[in-house]
């Protein structure tokens, strides 16, 4: 009896092992290759989104099954990156269903304070269950991009702007991002974009960012005589557009010069401006269509921004 019971045990675990094994589903078709999606991919170390960078691996041909594919990476370069400390890849292996035609590796960048090269590495297939590997394009080159050196890309995120109310002395804050522009646009390492002045994330203002590399200096100047907001209801009998413009507390006269930031560039956590030293009161002035109604929505210095 109990050699009867282990018999039967021994026939169900060769059952379910074999099982598992068909279930997998290979792919048994012939004539289907694997290869990497692109052959070559540039990128910054401090991509501005916290989700992985998912690498395209094609497969062509007409298949029954999965694929499975694996991975590997090599360093290349006199300035390699090198992985778990440059980079990390969530998973070097991954199964493709017979219904897609591609699959994604994932790839983390990791972000650091140092100024450096560009650092290259290499993402190879190096194994594939159910295709053929197409050896012609099996193979991705990396670089990895400095930020560092060119301080306009450390300035995007999140911030606190302080302003103060040039009547009372009251101070306050807001929570304000600083959108900075991608490289393939006019605007990369010129201007930047600040949303969520007066608290809601529509109104937007312009620094224009300047770098003088000989004394390593950053200024950020807010520039006036721009759009802040489209059509707001202010209760005047429609909508109106809300533009920031300056006042030379001095001469008592609306002035284009602009407030001037500098950023701490030690830390990049602090950028200081020298409105109430200047004397120049930011004002959002309330327009109907190109007139303005003679309101204003608030007027305030411009302290400071830091995270």
């Amino acid at each position: 009896m109990k050699l009867y019971k282990l018999f039967l045990m021994v026939v169900c675990a060769f059952c379910i092992a074999a099982c598992s094994d068909d279930d997998e589903s290979w792919n048994t078709n012939g004539n289907v290759y694997v290869s990497m999606g692109q052959p070559t991919l540039s990128i910054k170390e401090n991509r501005a989104s916290a989700n992985p960078l998912t690498l395209p691996i094609k497969v062509t041909g007409a298949r029954n099954g999965m694929i499975q594919v694996t991975v590997g990476v090599e360093e290349v370069s006199e300035n390699p990156a090198k992985e778990d400390q440059h980079y990390y890849l969530t998973s070097k292996t991954i199964n493709i269903l017979p219904e897609d035609s591609i699959g994604n590796i994932e790839l983390m960048t990791v972000d650091n304070a140092e100024i450096n090269d560009p650092r290259q590495f290499n993402i190879v297939i190096v194994e594939a269950k159910g295709a053929t590997i197409d050896e012609s394009n099996k193979l991705l080159a990396v670089t990895l991009r400095d930020n560092d050196a060119d301080f306009y890309d450390k300035l995007g995120g999140k911030w606190k702007m302080t302003y103060e109310d040039p009547n009372t002395g009251a101070t306050g804050t807001w929570d304000v991002v600083l959108n900075t522009y991608d490289e393939d646009t006019p605007y990369y390492n010129k201007f930047i974009e600040v949303t969520g002045m007066m608290g809601y994330a529509w109104t937007t203002a312009y620094l224009e960012y300047n770098y003088d590399k000989e004394e390593g200096v950053v200024t950020l100047d807010l520039l006036y005589d721009e759009l802040f907001a489209e059509e707001v209801n202010f209760g005047l009998g429609g909508y109106n557009d809300v533009l920031l413009m300056g006042l030379d507390v001095d001469a008592d006269a609306w002035t284009d010069e602009s407030p001037v930031g500098l950023l701490d560039t030690d830390t990049f956590n602090t950028i200081e401006f020298d409105s109430k030293e200047r004397g120049i009161i930011t004002y959002g002035l309330i327009f109907s269509g190109t007139e303005y109604t003679g309101y204003y929505w608030f007027k305030y210095y411009i302290n400071s921004l830091t995270r």
